[in-house]
């Protein structure tokens, strides 16, 4: 099946320059293009509502591309700003940039973990203590679901 897409700069790009003035600033001067994909995609059986891509070294060579942040526009068209601000907020967190190399790299997620790991127990990781902070502190400020 043949995936359609088509330019979403209009649409995504007024999220993506919110999202690098407040919490991205390391990617002020990357060059990012937003394209939407016709129908999201699946991983783990969980809809991919976007994923950011690093452009390689043709691409940015060619195109002056350094990231390309591809949103399902089947999931983008059904959700609110607040969500769209989440989702392109996700995505830029996954935009890392190299000073000395002066070239874009993926970052991973923080976390990958079994819920019933942790009922049964706890944060028993470092990483599952630096992520049970982050939750405690939004819990505590109220901002939990809350956008700036």
């Amino acid at each position: 099946m043949k995936v359609g897409y088509t330019d979403a700069d209009k649409e995504v790009m007024p999220f993506i320059a919110e999202g690098i003035r407040i919490h991205h600033t390391h990617l002020a001067n990357a060059r990012i293009k937003a394209i939407f994909r016709e129908k999201h995609m699946s991983s783990k059986g969980r809809t991919v509502a976007a994923r950011a891509i690093k452009s390689g070294a043709i691409m940015r060579y060619l195109a002056g591309i350094d990231f390309i942040i591809e949103v399902a526009q089947d999931v983008w068209m059904t959700v609110d700003d607040k969500m769209h601000k989440a989702i392109i907020d996700h995505e830029l967190c996954h935009c890392g940039w190299d000073n000395d190399k002066n070239e874009p790299y993926i970052i991973p997620h923080d976390l990958e973990e079994f819920s019933a790991i942790v009922e049964r127990h706890g944060l028993w990781c470092k990483g599952l203590q630096t992520f049970g902070a982050a939750v405690q502190l939004s819990l505590n400020v109220g901002s939990l679901g809350k956008n700036p």
